[in-house]
């Protein structure tokens, strides 16, 4: 008997052939993915020194959540939640992409120092990561 892997991808799938807001999430990670396998190649020339950062990176740590979870777990998943697991894997390295010096021309931009104000504004758990952020 073949044991068939029931994945995240293919719960997010089955719950978009039932609902129509899962069939949006499950579009709009489809395109996303499509999107971040490209990008996501980038990293070796931005970080050369560092291990594998690519697709296959983010499908390891996929595949590690499903073994964590087991099939049961995975289809007491809603449709928002299963597509913010896909979503975190594969873009938890995407800061990866800018170098040193691009970082730091965002950081002195306007824009972001007003996103700064009013995260501190907002949420005092994010407040004390930008305290963090700006002490360095």
């Amino acid at each position: 008997m073949v044991n068939k892997q029931y994945t995240l991808e293919k719960h997010l799938c089955k719950l978009g052939n039932i609902n129509d807001n899962c069939k949006s999430l499950e579009s709009v990670y489809d395109l996303q993915k499509r999107k971040l396998n490209r990008y996501l190649s980038s990293v070796m020339t931005t970080f050369p020194t560092y291990s594998t950062h690519d697709v296959f990176h983010s499908v390891n740590i996929i595949s590690a959540i499903e073994s964590v979870l087991g099939r049961k777990r995975i289809k007491k998943l809603s449709g928002i939640d299963t597509f913010l697991i896909l979503m975190c894997a594969y873009m938890h390295d995407v800061g990866m992409l800018y170098t040193e010096k691009e970082v730091r021309e965002i950081w002195g931009t306007d824009e972001f120092t007003e996103f700064i104000k009013n995260v501190q504004d907002k949420n005092s758990e994010l407040k004390s990561a930008v305290g963090f952020v700006k002490g360095k």
